[in-house]
Parts: structure tokens; sequence; C-alpha cells
């Protein structure tokens, strides 16, 4: 494997948090309200693409990896130390390189041990874009 490729996979899969800012809140809480912006890199498809013909930037001829280009925006609403709820829209070029987007809210929980942290969330996200036509 060439070394930009090795390069580019590297920083795609790096931390994609990007300036998290808090906000204070009226009553002085500084750490009730996040605000987080996430770019998008790199997906992977398990097994291949469905219909790699279409993806005009994978990485190689099945589509298992193809570059995304997109951000995510999200608004944190600490609840406790483990808990907040995520509100979060995001839009991006996805994988046949066609606009789409997401909107997404629901509750979270992290787990923080030094400087790694680990959360799990649930609730719905409804999908914005145009469907992909085969022909």
């Amino acid at each position: 494997m060439s070394r930009p490729i090795i390069v580019l996979i590297s920083v795609a899969f790096w931390s994609t948090s990007v300036h998290p800012r808090a906000i204070a809140t009226a009553a002085g809480d500084n750490a009730a309200w996040h605000l987080s912006v996430q770019y998008l890199g790199l997906t992977w498809h398990p097994g291949g693409g469905g219909s790699p013909e279409v993806y005009p930037l994978k990485c190689e001829k099945k589509g298992y990896l193809v570059p995304e280009v997109g951000a995510a925006g999200n608004i944190d609403r600490r609840l406790s130390r483990l808990f907040f709820l995520r509100f979060t829209v995001s839009l991006y070029k996805d994988c046949a390189f066609l606009t789409a987007g997401c909107l997404h809210a629901g509750p979270r929980i992290q787990y923080t041990r030094g400087k790694n942290s680990l959360n799990l969330g649930i609730g719905p996200i409804l999908l914005l874009g145009a469907p992909m036509k085969l022909i």
C-alpha cells in the first residue's frame, strides 16, 4: 500500500471532534450545554459496497472503503455526570457522491477514563437525501 493512501486512511480515522465549546447558561452553569462539529471522512462497507460501480471516489474495486465529504453539528445537554441528550444535524456527500444528511435526537450515556471516553446512544434518525437510481 502506498504512503499517501496510508496517510489518507490515518487522517480519516483520526479524532473527528473539532472545536468543542461549552456555552454558559443564564444560571451560570458553564458545563450544561456543549457544541461540537465533526467532519466525515471515510466509510467502510463490510463485504464491499452493494453497487460499487456508482461510487466515484471508491478506494478499491469492490467499494470497501469510500471517502465521504461532510460535517455534523452536535448540541449536547448534560443531565448528569454519565447522561446527556444529543441533537445532531449533518450534511454530506454519500458513497455515490449524492447530497444527503440526517437529523438525530436522543439520550446518550458516556463513560470517561482519563482522556478516553465511550458513549452509547439511541434515538430516531431522519435521513435526508435523494434516493439513488441505478440504471
